[in-house]
């Protein structure tokens, strides 16, 4: 697809949510990890 042909924007708002749904599961794994390392700040591990 090129923007010639009048769909470059599909190609573009495809490549976003493709880039956005990777964010959105390093965020989540970024949270999960902050948990752990404050509950084992917490226990003393």
């Amino acid at each position: 697809m090129s923007a010639a042909d009048g769909h470059g924007w599909q190609a573009a708002v495809a490549m976003g949510r493709n880039l956005y749904g990777r964010a959105v599961t390093i965020l989540g794994g970024t949270s999960e990890i902050q948990r752990n390392i404050l509950a084992r700040a917490m226990l003393g591990i």
